[in-house]
């Protein structure tokens, strides 16, 4: 049983999950992290309550994922002192190593047990319940990947590097999606161009890629501005779902 994330949103100091699963309509966390105060939140929707689980000292979680099947969040210092993924209990038992080393992002896949990661410009995949492993299979090389996301059901992974591309699960030829510079004219008349996405999430069930990234409202000059989106999973010009203070 695979988590339904619903929203993943990265904005330089959090990631936000909503959790679910796909056996049925209920959510029943929100869970999300914040690297200031090196916290990460658990807020319970049955009765609203938040509970707060403070990593080990020095670990300042910047993303953060949920296994159903563990009951388990997996959580990264991406960048920093002591960069690594974590896993713990929600009560915030058990804590323990899963990946050491700098990790830009990554994503789980319950059903086959494994843990898609991005570390020095390659896609890595390993066990998700060997603790303190660091044999992962090589993927994919790629430059400056920001976000990972992944459609095990149908075969292929996501990440953004500004632009969204796409890939096979296990490596092959890389297709651009939604290339950073992509200009179009709105329904206003009005120019628009895609300034690049720095966090993804994909709905396989719907065909869409979800992102939060910055866009700008001219071809050539105007204002720049951060902006939820989405596009499909075979690409094409975006749809803008609101706009943010930040990405």
């Amino acid at each position: 049983m695979r988590s339904q994330v619903l929203c993943r949103v990265r904005a330089g100091l959090f990631v936000v999950l909503v959790l679910g699963a796909l056996a049925s309509a209920d959510i029943t966390h929100v869970i999300w992290s914040d690297n200031f105060s090196q916290e990460i939140h658990i807020g319970r929707l049955s009765d609203s309550t938040v509970s707060i689980y403070v990593p080990p000292a020095f670990f300042s979680p910047s993303a953060v994922e949920y296994d159903p099947g563990s009951e388990k969040m997996y959580y990264a210092n991406v960048s920093g002192f002591m960069p690594a993924i974590r896993r713990v209990n929600l009560d915030g038992t058990d804590d323990e190593l899963i990946i050491t080393g700098s990790v830009n992002d990554f994503t789980l896949d319950p059903v086959a047990r494994k843990i898609y990661y991005v570390m020095n410009n390659h896609i890595w995949r390993a066990d998700m319940d060997a603790a303190d492993s660091n044999a992962g299979t090589l993927v994919l090389f790629q430059d400056n990947i920001l976000s990972i996301a992944i459609d095990p059901a149908g075969g292929f992974m996501y990440w953004s590097n500004q632009s969204i591309k796409r890939a096979p699960i296990n490596g092959g030829v890389v297709a651009t999606l939604l290339a950073k510079g992509t200009a179009w004219v709105d329904g206003n008349g009005e120019c628009q161009t895609f300034f690049g996405a720095v966090s993804i999430a994909v709905d396989p069930v719907q065909g869409l890629i979800y992102y939060v990234g910055n866009q700008q409202s001219g071809c050539v000059v105007g204002n720049n501005f951060s902006v939820i989106g989405h596009t499909t999973t075979n690409g094409g010009i975006p749809t803008i779902l609101r706009t943010i203070d930040t990405p």
